[in-house]
């Protein structure tokens, strides 16, 4: 469920909680004196995961979009960091899937059909539709694929 009402504004509260939510999932490996990628070798891959609605903000969802716009922006600015070591980061914004925030509005008929009805595929995705971009940018073959945010969405993001 929702942190808030789809059809309310968010609360000053609500926005705290979900940019305290995004930030500290990725803020341990992402700080600015970070172990992690210290040790790193040059060639790594952080991959963070975001969402459509940091692309594409839906209404009723202003704490979570800002929160994921953030968090791509993190990406970008860690990318620019990490560039000289050869380290890429990136990240993947997933659209609708019947899972996390996405599974209450899958209970939601009408909103269900809204939103395929918004995807360019015309469905939501399914956890078959992720490895592929997952393991893409953890291979060798994304090694000049640095500071994007890749949507896997179906084309919600298009229409």
């Amino acid at each position: 469920m929702p942190a808030f009402h789809p059809r309310s504004l968010p609360s000053s509260k609500q926005i705290r909680r979900c940019g305290a939510i995004s930030s500290t999932s990725i803020s341990p490996e992402l700080s600015s004196e970070p172990r992690s990628y210290k040790a790193m070798d040059a060639g790594g891959r952080i991959i963070v995961t975001g969402s459509v609605v940091g692309i594409r903000p839906r209404g009723g969802l202003a704490a979570y979009a800002a929160s994921k716009s953030g968090s791509h922006a993190l990406v970008q600015a860690m990318a620019q960091e990490l560039g000289p070591r050869q380290i890429t980061v990136n990240a993947v914004a997933l659209g609708w899937f019947d899972t996390g925030l996405g599974a209450h509005w899958h209970r939601d008929s009408e909103r269900e059909d809204d939103i395929a009805q918004h995807t360019a595929l015309g469905r939501w995705g399914t956890p078959e539709d992720l490895p592929g971009i997952y393991l893409f940018l953890a291979s060798a073959a994304s090694a000049y694929v640095t500071g994007s945010t890749i949507a896997v969405d179906g084309g919600y993001s298009l229409l």
